[in-house]
């Protein structure tokens, strides 16, 4: 079997990135020098609290967010997970998601369905968007909860108005909740998260260059976060 090191082109970058060389760079300093807990009260742990404050207030300042907003997790998947069983709370409200969506929020939705929430699913139009007609038909006859609708789709490259789809919903209800995962625009074009209104945004460091394993999730109205895992301590905000 051919090495990694032998293939000359790589161009599966939808899939997963390289990491780029200051990100390894970093790994490798990090890992030597700046392992401790960062939520420890010595200043070696402060130190590594401080590096991960950078990298968040980055983020922030590039969506125009503030960053008490965001919260870092082990990937996109958790982070979409826990958007859509834990960040809403209406009961007996419907959650809606497109026939597109990734398997992290799609087969969450069907868990969801089978063990008694009520679901709808939003068709597509003929370019591989949210069919908007479909969308405002469940939000007239239907109390929703939540909705769940990618930014652009990795397999299509199909890009959904995300502002024009919250704007829809909001109108309906305003206490309906818009959560959008990022993962293939994240990087692919300049994304204001106050512009397009979202209550929840989602994007994974992998496809952008960064490490595997590293998430982060937006939350519009600040991190209260019931936790998917039990028996771990520290802020989840970090």
């Amino acid at each position: 079997m051919q090495e990694f090191s032998q293939i000359p082109i790589y161009l599966d970058n939808a899939a997963t990135m390289k990491p780029s060389g200051a990100v390894l760079g970093s790994l490798v300093e990090d890992a030597a020098d700046c392992f401790c807990n960062p939520m420890a009260a010595y200043p070696t742990a402060s130190r590594v609290r401080g590096r991960m404050d950078l990298v968040k207030q980055a983020l922030a300042q590039a969506w125009g967010v503030d960053k008490s907003t965001l919260c870092f997790l082990s990937g996109a998947t958790e982070a979409n997970n826990w958007v859509l069983t834990k960040g809403h709370k209406q009961k007996n409200a419907c959650i809606v998601c497109s026939m597109s969506e990734h398997p992290s929020v799609y087969n969450v939705v069907a868990h969801l369905q089978a063990t008694g929430s009520r679901v709808q699913y939003v068709t597509l139009d003929n370019k591989g968007r949210v069919d908007l007609d479909s969308l405002e038909h469940i939000l007239s006859t239907t109390q929703v909860s939540l909705v769940s609708v990618m930014h652009l789709c990795g397999q299509t490259g199909a890009i959904n108005d995300i502002a024009r789809i919250v704007g829809l919903v909001k109108a309906s209800n305003p206490s309906t909740l818009v959560h959008s995962d990022g993962v293939q625009a994240f990087g692919k074009f300049d994304c204001n998260l106050l512009a397009l209104g979202v209550d929840f945004y989602t994007v994974s460091m992998h496809k952008v260059g960064g490490l595997k394993g590293v998430g982060v999730l937006y939350c519009k109205q600040g991190l209260h976060l019931a936790p998917l895992l039990f028996g771990g301590s520290g802020d989840l905000g970090g």
